[in-house]
């Protein structure tokens, strides 16, 4: 049976079955680190055992860089690099102001979301559960889609997809990429020390890759440092996942407040704040001149209804992440569209008003009793399936 060393296989009785390891002129035997001719019962024979031979030590070099060096003329590799993330980045030049994004389980969802007019999706396992925003994962997820899950979500559609990959794992992350998908999202949250180290796990370095990054943020320093890092879109990490919007809400005020403290600080103050927080000096300089983070930012958690998505549009961010539970309603074309038009149209308080009186809250249950809205009336289990399945859902 071959087994394979550092450089080419061998048998189990030292002959070489391919391309020789050289190792001082011996062939290495079941992976190397013996210096000598070896067979599987004996030992080193004759002028082999006199001294063992000298193995070299590994050498690596560091992946060629994706940007060329400053004044310098750029690559091949790295033009053609360029230009594929330039591709990537129409994604997010597209969706302006006031747009939404949804989390979605199934493709059928992602068929539900597209006919109400949302601008991407955010492909997530089924076995997360239905509830779980993808604002709250921030802890080192371990679920990812499959490649052929996730295939499904981008043959379903013709929305730009997004997708979480596991923390660190830079190479799941190079097979999404390859896959097509529009933006990453790798839950972690960025230390402030070390080289992208957190709970053990080592940070996938964005730069490495033409496909965008998102990154889930509670504060201005945090989001500093995934920016520097390269992530080129923000949403709020706060939402607790129970249709309770009141910690994004409150989350998305902290920000700001921080925002305002940073545009009123001198250049000692912003050093400190620097020194203290350990980001990048010009961009903190972005956030005093503009007022706002470098990159979009957008509100996520808790965000069901007209008028809570109005109240965080008010307090300040430049659009929506759903949940995938504003499918459980029994039209969710017409709520997830409503809910569109609540982001695009926050100030009229008259508009937001008529959404929330049309807007059907009640979520889908077997059973006859009572229509209201949203409910199901007198419609049997098998009625109630046959509609929820509209569109490929389930």
């Amino acid at each position: 049976m071959p087994s394979f060393g550092m450089g080419g296989p061998t048998s189990m009785f030292g002959s070489s079955m391919g391309r020789p390891l050289n190792r001082g002129g011996y062939n290495a035997f079941m992976g190397g680190g013996f210096g000598g001719n070896m067979s599987m019962f004996g030992g080193m024979r004759g002028e082999d055992a006199l001294a063992p031979a000298e193995i070299p030590s590994p050498t690596f070099s560091p992946p060629p860089s994706n940007e060329p060096a400053e004044g310098a003329e750029p690559t091949a590799e790295q033009k053609a690099f360029a230009a594929k993330r330039r591709l990537r980045m129409l994604f997010l030049e597209k969706l302006g102001d006031g747009s939404v994004l949804i989390e979605t389980q199934l493709p059928g969802q992602a068929k539900i979301a597209q006919a109400a007019g949302v601008k991407g999706i955010i492909a997530m396992p089924s076995s997360d559960g239905g509830n779980h925003p993808f604002g709250r994962r921030g802890g080192g997820g371990s679920e990812s889609l499959k490649d052929h899950e996730l295939l499904k979500f981008i043959d379903a559609v013709a929305l730009p997809v997004i997708t979480h990959v596991r923390v660190g794992h830079t190479m799941e992350a190079k097979r999404f990429e390859k896959l097509g998908v529009n933006m990453l999202e790798e839950s972690s949250k960025v230390s402030a020390f070390g080289d992208l180290q957190q709970n053990g796990d080592v940070v996938i370095n964005k730069k490495e890759f033409y496909t965008p990054f998102m990154a889930g943020v509670s504060s201005v320093k945090e989001a500093l440092r995934h920016v520097k890092r390269g992530v080129v879109f923000l949403y709020t990490k706060t939402g607790d996942g129970s249709g309770d919007c009141s910690s994004t809400i409150k989350g998305l005020r902290n920000i700001h407040d921080e925002i305002n403290t940073i545009k009123d600080m001198d250049d000692e103050e912003l050093d400190k704040y620097v020194e203290e927080h350990k980001v990048d000096k010009d961009l903190l300089l972005k956030v005093k001149e503009q007022g706002r983070l470098p990159v979009p930012l957008y509100a996520s958690g808790g965000l069901l209804t007209p008028v809570d998505i109005a109240q965080v549009r008010l307090i300040g961010c430049d659009g929506i992440i759903l949940e995938s539970s504003v499918f459980q309603v029994l039209d969710p074309v017409d709520n997830v569209s409503m809910l569109i038009r609540a982001c695009k149209e926050y100030k009229n308080a008259q508009t937001i008003a008529e959404l929330s009186r049309n807007f059907k809250t009640n979520m889908p249950s077997v059973g006859g009793g009572g229509g209201g809205s949203g409910g199901f009336g007198g419609m049997n289990p098998a009625m109630m399936m046959n509609r929820f399945r509209m569109g490929g859902l389930g």
